[in-house]
């Protein structure tokens, strides 16, 4: 992989406008984003068309699969189809949805119905779903084009490396030797590599915000609630949330405006949920006089790169009329000395092991990583697991309160410490690692009080997940190694528009998220 070079190009605005353009050759048909695909669809006398938009992300993927790894199967003959009919709907003028034929990949926790859909665990690689997930549901009433399975880390959480599954690892298209995010790897490398213009993931503790950040993508973590996870091979139905993966806050808000609603099959989603909104009307909405706030527990062990840019993101905010201030939310509360990492880990785990029991009860269905880590907490006492969901509730509301007091649009941070670290090669020591994590959030533990410990080693995202409230993640610039840095806005439960808007306005001032990789 030594010879694998990676080149980063950064597009300038003609650029930007020539793979827009009428003229565009079929080797950059791929780096178009969703807006511009479904804006030439929509042009009568534009030669693209969804078939022909498909037919150049599958020359892509076949030209850099072998190095990205991250689709685990395709569905090009069913795409093919899907692609056909979309076609002569937009000659017909009348396509499904304002994202009509649209190619995306979807992270293989999303049944499909007659395709495989196995969640990167050995135990489950001959499940065959009936049924869609509801998002799939929603996808292809739309029009839109799914060319495969993205793939992903055993069941949505544990390393990368799982020669359990499969031997292949999935790898970052701005650097090969280095990890793309997990869980949603595929989603992030199939996107940023532009084999797709988009595609979906889940985030419970930063699956989506995460790998986004590591390969320079935009990824949007909804109000929990907003999107139903029914037909999602879960990880914590109490916290995991679908979303799209794009390469701009705009293209997230195209695809969120189709796949926002309620599905009266799922319970999990609250009965306030919102049954449809269009997120792009209001994308226009200026920043200015909007305030955004750091919180300083979270932006301890930043790499010096990440502070640079960082420092950068809130000088454009500035510059755009943002007000910037400091805010603990859980400090002079009762869950002032939580670890919430801890809190919100425990919760997962326990979860995961109920929904997995029987896999874990056969030593071969599933990782020696997932069996060191999950079979513990098939014993998990009721009471504390119970307390741990109150706990979850109070620091939800301690975090929705400080907005709506304050009067803050969204809470602002790195989304990660650092930028994507090397890949893995000893096994052994992910697995060690592994057991330490799994260790270190038994719920039977007694936290230290003490200032609120409210991250994990690299990650700011498990907070906005305890707090279910919507979180975007965003491009904020390289590091001085080339490597993407990541930005993250996180608002008021329902006020998806808010951050959606802040991360617009943020990438209408900047070309951070118009840099590509050079795989």
């Amino acid at each position: 992989w030594e010879s694998q070079s990676v080149v980063l190009t950064a597009m300038s605005s003609s650029d930007v406008q020539s793979v827009g353009s009428e003229t565009t050759s079929d080797e950059q048909l791929c780096f178009l984003s969703v807006a511009e695909v479904v804006e030439r669809f929509a042009d009568a006398g534009d030669e693209l068309t969804p078939s022909s938009m498909l037919e150049a992300c599958i020359a892509r993927i076949e030209a850099t699969e072998d190095r990205l790894n991250a689709f685990v199967l395709t569905t090009f003959d069913h795409a093919r189809r899907q692609a056909a009919a979309a076609t002569r709907r937009w000659a017909a003028g009348t396509p499904a949805s304002a994202i009509d034929g649209v190619p995306l990949g979807l992270k293989d926790l999303f049944d499909t119905a007659g395709v495989t859909t196995a969640g990167g665990c050995h135990g489950l690689r001959d499940r065959v779903p009936e049924e869609d997930a509801h998002v799939v549901e929603i996808l292809k009433a739309a029009g839109t084009v799914i060319v495969g399975k993205l793939s992903c880390t055993e069941l949505a959480s544990g390393g990368i490396l799982n020669p359990h599954y499969r031997e292949e690892v999935t790898r970052n298209p701005y650097d090969l030797k280095k990890t793309p995010g997990t869980s949603s790897s595929g989603t992030a490398a199939a996107v940023a590599a532009c084999q797709v213009p988009a595609g979906m993931g889940t985030d419970t503790g930063g699956s989506i915000r995460g790998p986004s950040a590591f390969c320079g993508l935009t990824g949007l973590k909804p109000t929990f609630g907003l999107m139903s996870g029914r037909g999602v091979l879960p990880l914590s139905r109490s916290l995991d949330t679908p979303g799209p993966m794009c390469r701009s806050a705009y293209d997230c808000a195209l695809l969120l405006s189709v796949l926002c609603g309620v599905d009266d099959k799922d319970a999990t989603i609250p009965a306030k949920a919102p049954r449809g909104r269009d997120f792009i009307t209001q994308l226009a909405i200026k920043p200015s006089g909007r305030t955004l706030a750091v919180v300083p527990s979270l932006m301890t062990g930043l790499s010096a790169d990440v502070k640079v840019q960082f420092d950068k993101a809130l000088a454009v905010f500035r510059r755009l009329g943002c007000n910037i201030i400091e805010v603990e939310p859980l400090l002079g509360t009762c869950e002032e000395g939580v670890d919430c990492w801890e809190l919100l880990s425990a919760i997962i785990l326990t979860e995961k092991a109920a929904y997995y029991s029987q896999l874990l009860e056969a030593s071969d269905q599933v990782s020696p990583i997932c069996m060191d880590t999950t079979l513990p907490y098939l014993n998990t006492n009721l009471s504390n697991y119970v307390q741990a969901l109150a706990q979850r509730e109070r620091i939800e509301a301690a975090f929705e309160q400080t907005l709506e007091s304050r009067g803050i649009a969204a809470y602002i941070l790195p989304t990660t410490k650092v930028t994507a670290p090397m890949l893995p090669t000893d096994l052994a020591e992910v697995r060690a690692n592994r057991m330490k994590f799994a260790k270190r959030a038994r719920l039977d533990d007694k936290v230290d009080k003490g200032l609120p410990i409210l991250q994990n080693d690299a990650y700011n995202t498990m907070i906005f997940n305890i707090t279910r409230q919507p979180s975007i993640s965003f491009p904020m610039g390289l590091d001085s190694e080339g490597m993407p840095t990541s930005c993250m806005l996180s608002g008021r439960k329902w006020q998806d528009t808010d951050v959606l808007q802040l991360a617009h306005a943020f990438q209408s001032a900047t070309t951070h998220h118009l840099v590509l990789p050079g795989v």
